[in-house]
């Protein structure tokens, strides 16, 4: 069955949520690499996501 718009953003709120939840319990220390992109090249090979 197809699925209707209310349900496609209905997952979509879900799936964001969830990787608000995910970012929330990341330790800041995870984080920290991110804010210093020198810092986050050496320890990463994974591009900075633009914001």
């Amino acid at each position: 069955r197809v699925r209707t718009p209310e349900e496609e953003v209905e997952e979509k709120e879900r799936i964001i949520f969830y990787i608000d939840q995910l970012k929330l319990t990341v330790p800041s220390e995870a984080l920290a690499p991110t804010r210093v992109p020198r810092l986050f090249q050496q320890t990463s090979k994974i591009p900075p996501v633009p914001r």
